[in-house]
């Protein structure tokens, strides 16, 4: 019973929010920017792209599931370096990124059961 009562409340009070906002808060109209990268193996190219992170500097990180790899670009799409080619941090499926404060990559790799750790220049 209490359950339902707080998710009654819970409703009540997201509605009142939304009838508060003014009309343009409402709905977001999203435009199309850009977009990079094309199927395949080379560097840019992806054979899916699973999960991406963006490091404070705005730079963006792509997961490349079946390639094995992480993708590094600049926030215009710029390929800037790989991670995942040596024998000290080769993924099998890499399927999360996560960046911390100090830059530092941490990569899930789905197929090696493990979490693997970058320094912000990809030195494992």
């Amino acid at each position: 019973m209490k359950i339902i009562i707080s998710l009654i409340c819970l409703i009540l009070c997201l509605s009142i929010n939304l009838i508060s906002l003014p009309y343009s808060q409402k709905i977001s109209e999203y435009v199309f920017i850009t977009k990079w990268g094309s199927k395949g193996s080379q560097d840019g190219q992806f054979n899916f792209p699973i999960n991406i992170s963006v490091d404070k500097s705005g730079n963006v990180y792509v997961a490349d599931f079946y390639n094995n790899r992480i993708q590094k670009f600049d926030s215009n799409g710029k390929f800037i370096m790989k991670l995942g080619n040596k024998s000290n941090g080769q993924f099998l499926h890499p399927s999360g990124i996560s960046i911390d404060s100090e830059g530092n990559i941490y990569i899930s790799d789905f197929g090696h059961h493990c979490i693997q750790k970058f320094d912000l220049n990809g030195k494992f």
